[in-house]
């Protein structure tokens, strides 16, 4: 199980049991120059490392 699945508390292509959160990787964003990059609902965000990437699923949690 990666880190974000572990975090969000789902597996890749599955929704949470509460309904609140889908996880599904895409072999591509478009930003391959800038990658590695996630899509947290309608934002894109470029160039995530391991040290950004805990701030960016906080905000998923919070919502």
């Amino acid at each position: 199980m990666s880190e974000i699945e572990k975090r969000l508390g789902v597996k890749a292509h599955e929704t949470r049991a509460d309904g609140a959160v889908s996880l599904e990787p895409v072999y591509c964003l478009g930003l391959c120059a800038q990658s590695p990059a996630i899509q947290i609902n309608e934002r894109v965000f470029a160039r995530v490392t391991t040290a950004r990437l805990p701030t960016l699923l906080a905000g998923v949690e919070a919502k």
